[in-house]
């Protein structure tokens, strides 16, 4: 890998970085206005609806796609930098980002991508209000966005299916107060996520081998520990999964899940050799 050059950033002709993204792009703008001091006297009926913390839609709408896109478009403005450096997206949501990342490998970027269970199986449409057990950031969009990542993991532009297990205390989730912009950003995926991404998956016609592609042999290859991992061969880590691809269950609550947290593969056998 080619060392990163030591000159200052400023003297390796390297183009400036995107403009800062505007509080009026991010919110309605009377409400921008209103904050920068701006006094609106707004007729009633011209009035921007109030947000409700308890509802998906206001957390959905802070955190747009085009922020996703902002940073990937950072990273590759500077990539130029470091030719030889390897370039990963973590927790991709953003289907409109594909195009830009399969274009930046096209022109010789080493870019790579994964995308993660949450985003692939479950969608904005479906999140009831005050249900703070789906945030997590970025967030879960919608069912238009989640079909072109599934398009990605199919034509291999999105490489890897992951966690981000991000597991916390009940109260940290404001469940009480169902309060998306409060409540902790993160979903506990780990015990959940090889079942419902093959549940959702064989709706598709994935193959067993695309879940070993997507969950072992590619994430194994993205961090250099292939050989000793994602493989079953003499010498490499048994980190072997059991488990019964026909068998049915039912999640019925978040404070089921986390009572219990039953993990379906039948045995696990780790780093034996």
């Amino acid at each position: 890998m080619d060392p990163i050059p030591e000159t200052p950033l400023e003297e390796r002709n390297a183009p400036p970085l995107t403009e800062p993204i505007e509080d009026s792009t991010l919110h309605h703008p009377f409400s921008a206005g209103l904050r920068k001091g701006s006094s609106l006297n707004l007729p009633e009926k011209l009035r921007p609806p109030p947000l409700r913390a308890d509802h998906y839609t206001t957390f959905l709408q802070s955190r747009p796609q085009s922020l996703e896109i902002f940073a990937i478009e950072n990273i590759l403005r500077l990539a130029h930098l470091a030719p030889s450096l390897n370039l990963h997206i973590v927790h991709l949501s953003a289907a409109n980002a594909i195009p830009i990342l399969r274009e930046a490998r096209q022109a010789g970027v080493n870019i790579t991508a994964e995308t993660c269970f949450h985003y692939l199986t479950l969608h904005a449409e479906s999140v009831q209000h005050g249900a703070t057990h789906f945030k997590c950031c970025p967030p879960i969009r919608e069912k238009s966005n989640q079909q072109l990542l599934w398009r990605g993991l199919f034509e291999k532009d999105i490489g890897t299916v992951v966690s981000d297990h991000s597991p916390c205390t009940p109260d940290l989730k404001m469940s009480a107060h169902g309060d998306f912009i409060g409540a902790w950003g993160g979903i506990a995926t780990i015990g959940l996520g090889l079942s419902v991404l093959w549940t959702e998956g064989k709706a598709r016609g994935i193959r067993f081998q695309d879940l070993v592609r997507w969950m072992s042999v590619g994430t194994a290859k993205q961090v250099g520990l292939y050989g000793k991992k994602g493989v079953i061969k003499v010498g490499a880590d048994a980190d072997l999964c059991i488990w019964s691809p026909d068998e049915y269950f039912t999640v019925r609550s978040p404070p089921e899940v986390e009572a219990d947290d039953r993990f379906r593969p039948i045995i696990c056998i780790s780093r034996t050799r």
